[in-house]
């Protein structure tokens, strides 16, 4: 192969992985907005699954040379959730985090709050300006659509976390300051023994 066709198929490749992802992303968002994703619920112990997670992105974060952390008291009761679909929340958090960080970290803080378990997403990258806060959670949204487009987002994981926490009964929300990093809280409710 010519050096022309070796770029045109690499070309042809990002796209098409492209596509795979959206295709993905909106079967998975359809089938949470439909009510299609039955919960298969039982109480998870959120800091090993945050770190069972972590383990994915090691790989990524190293390129970078970020580093990973995850805080959480020895204490922490568990939550009653579906763990693949928790999984998927921390999945997007995580990968966001880490495209959109080049310096730095990502830390995972997580508490008791109230009758609420919070695990915070805290990064040092770029940061979100203040007027896409409040619609970083629409499907398709997307706050910098050059690096988003460069980095293969599809405008939907938030999209996606924000379904799968409010089918556990929590919320989500946000927290940014421009130049110095953003940070996701979910709040999921704590199983009281």
């Amino acid at each position: 192969l010519s050096e022309e066709n070796k770029r045109y198929l690499t070309i042809i490749r990002r796209n098409t992985e492209r596509l795979i992802n959206i295709v993905g992303d909106l079967l998975a968002l359809s089938k949470l907005e439909e009510g299609e994703f039955p919960l298969n619920l039982e109480p998870v112990k959120l800091p090993l699954l945050v770190e069972r997670v972590l383990k994915l992105f090691e790989n990524q974060a190293r390129l970078k040379d970020l580093l990973l952390k995850v805080e959480a008291p020895d204490n922490l009761p568990p939550v009653m959730g579906d763990p693949f679909k928790l999984e998927q929340v921390f999945i997007n958090l995580l990968d966001n985090a880490i495209k959109y960080t080049d310096a730095g970290g990502v830390t995972i803080t997580m508490a008791l709050s109230g009758d609420a378990v919070t695990a915070k997403v805290s990064d040092t990258g770029t940061g979100i300006p203040q007027e896409h806060i409040p619609r970083i959670f629409e499907r398709f949204y997307v706050a910098d659509k050059s690096r988003s487009k460069k980095l293969g987002g599809t405008g939907l994981g938030l999209s996606i976390v924000k379904h799968i926490v409010l089918l556990h009964n929590g919320t989500v929300r946000a927290e940014s300051t421009t130049g110095k990093g953003s940070a996701f809280i979910v709040s999921l409710p704590a199983v009281r023994s």
